[in-house]
């Protein structure tokens, strides 16, 4: 990061992207970004951000009038980390992927996403993630009565823990709107998945982990 603000292409940069490595090369948790919270006001065009970090870093005030997609890839979100995604600035975003991971000192809680639920500052989102979370069945429950959920077009649950589809099937009618609703690689049954897809034909239920995984799939 420093490198590409030093750079007098700087107030250029559209797409950055701090992710390329996988499993075979390091391990997720390992990986911390660093300090970026002096980087923003050098990145004015800025458009598309990606952080695939397990041990996370300082994102600061983010302040990013341009941007319109955010990634961030984690095994487990600090919560200073998401409480600076939650008081972003960021007007344009229409994208927004948080892979939540294991629960780190209060980041992992309905009520730290308040904010997100509640669209505050996003006009735009329509794609909402809130990846690989331990807590897909509140989320569920929380979404179903959000402001945030009308905008959306699709929504990305995946990667999580869900065991039950008791209130997906209770109140389809919150998320029959949505063109996908992602659940791939949850903990449901068979009989469980289809149970969804009965009521919801937008949902993807396929490729369900076992349940005697209990885990998130990226914890590590």
């Amino acid at each position: 990061m420093a490198a590409v603000t030093s750079s007098p292409l700087a107030g250029e940069v559209r797409s950055l992207c701090f992710d390329h490595f996988d499993r075979d090369s390091q391990e997720l948790s390992w990986v911390a970004f660093g300090d970026f919270s002096q980087a923003w006001e050098k990145l004015p065009a800025l458009e598309e951000l990606v952080i695939k970090s397990g041990l996370g870093g300082l994102l600061g005030k983010l302040v990013l009038p341009r941007l319109r997609r955010f990634v961030r890839i984690s095994s487990g979100l600090e919560r200073e980390e998401l409480l600076a995604i939650c008081g972003a600035t960021w007007p344009l975003i229409e994208h927004l992927e948080l892979w939540l991971g294991v629960e780190q000192g209060g980041a992992g809680t309905v009520a730290a996403l308040s904010s997100i639920l509640a669209g505050t500052g996003m006009p735009r989102l329509r794609h909402l993630g809130l990846v690989n979370s331990e807590l897909v069945g509140e989320l569920i429950a929380a979404l179903a009565t959000s402001p945030i959920l009308a905008q959306l077009g699709s929504l990305d649950l995946s990667s999580g823990t869900l065991r039950s589809p008791a209130t997906l099937i209770e109140r389809p009618g919150a998320f029959g709107h949505l063109e996908t609703l992602d659940l791939r690689r949850n903990l449901l049954t068979p009989e469980d998945a289809e149970a969804i897809r009965a009521v919801l034909p937008n949902a993807n239920v396929a490729d369900q982990r076992s349940q005697s995984e209990h885990y998130v799939e990226v914890g590590e």
